[in-house]
């Protein structure tokens, strides 16, 4: 093996290992004209619904008309930092409408992260009542982006 090929190797070993350390599904670099891409399950699809956890004792909700009637209501949060895409690709229609009637494994929206595509699935079944963010706008990890019931 050439110096060349056995420093591209340690490069690609490199990349593969912070990929991994870090999480990513992809990662690129350039240097010296030579430009390298390590992914790692590029088409793997992200539920939402996560619980987050905290260290804060939960609070004690009072009981208002507000409360009860809020009940039913459900977040789908964002797994991921990105940018988020209600479509598909641009000028089409939204995956998911207020008023739409959605199913579990119904891809909800898009969220581009280090230039990967990652469909959002619903993990339960239920009704838009409201998109929370707008078409390209970036989102971090945990954000409320849809609210069902």
């Amino acid at each position: 093996m050439s110096k060349k090929n056995n420093e591209e190797l340690i490069i690609v070993r490199d990349l593969s290992k912070v990929l991994k350390e870090e999480g990513l599904t992809e990662i690129e670099i350039e240097k010296d004209g030579l430009k390298i891409r390590v992914q790692n399950n590029p088409s793997h699809i992200i539920t939402s619904n996560e619980v987050i956890k905290t260290n804060q004792p939960a609070s004690q909700p009072i009981e208002t008309k507000e409360n009860i009637i809020n009940d039913n209501k459900k977040y789908i949060k964002s797994p991921m930092v990105g940018t988020c895409y209600l479509s598909p690709e641009p000028g089409t229609a939204p995956f998911v409408s207020v008023g739409d009637k959605i199913n579990i494994g119904d891809t909800v929206i898009v969220i581009e992260a280090m230039k990967t595509f990652n469909s959002i699935a619903a993990k339960e079944s239920g009704t838009i009542i409201e998109i929370l963010v707008k078409d390209a706008q970036p989102i971090e990890f945990g954000e409320n982006l849809i609210i069902i019931e």
